[in-house]
């Protein structure tokens, strides 16, 4: 696995044994933890087997205050340049993710609201899913890239906040 330790620990705890010896599949996720052997190992694999690799998400970047660092999908783009070889996405912006998690809680698509700060990710995801859209521009995401992008969200917000000071107005 290329992700975090708490990543590590979560996928554990649900049972799966965490191997870099021999794996059945490669799961690929956003990791501020990875060193260049993983990443070595990770290209070794790929190259020798024909086995699932799928990804969390493939978010290209992260934004911190200090500028953007590489997210899951800037790592994916890293070992398909090595090996040729890019994963299955499960997460975003796979829409059976989300309308999974809605009939397990039993929401309608049509009454739900998904917010998320990337387009071609979160926004995509619930517009494939019949979902509410809502940008927040707190991400990487302009107004301008907006009005460029095939999937335009039905809300734009600022922030997160805006909704809690209406929430907090009331």
């Amino acid at each position: 696995m290329l992700g975090t330790q708490s990543l590590k620990i979560e996928f554990e705890s649900e049972g799966f044994e965490l191997t870099d010896e021999d794996p059945e599949i490669l799961v690929l996720a956003f990791d501020q933890e990875l060193t260049y052997e993983r990443l070595m190992k990770a290209a070794y694999i790929l190259q020798k087997k024909a086995f699932p690799y799928i990804a969390t998400h493939l978010d290209n970047r992260c934004p911190t205050e200090k500028g953007y660092i590489p997210d899951a999908g800037g790592i994916a783009a890293l070992l398909y340049k090595a090996t040729d070889r890019m994963p299955e996405v499960f997460g975003k912006p796979n829409k059976e993710m989300l309308l999974f998690k809605l009939d397990q809680l039993g929401i309608s698509p049509k009454k739900a609201v998904i917010f998320g700060d990337r387009l071609y990710t979160d926004i995509k995801m619930g517009k494939e899913a019949g979902v509410t859209t809502c940008c927040v521009l707190s991400g990487e995401i302009t107004m301008e890239m907006i009005a460029n992008s095939d999937y335009k969200p039905d809300f734009v917000i600022n922030g997160i906040w805006e909704l809690l000071e209406q929430f907090n107005r009331e």
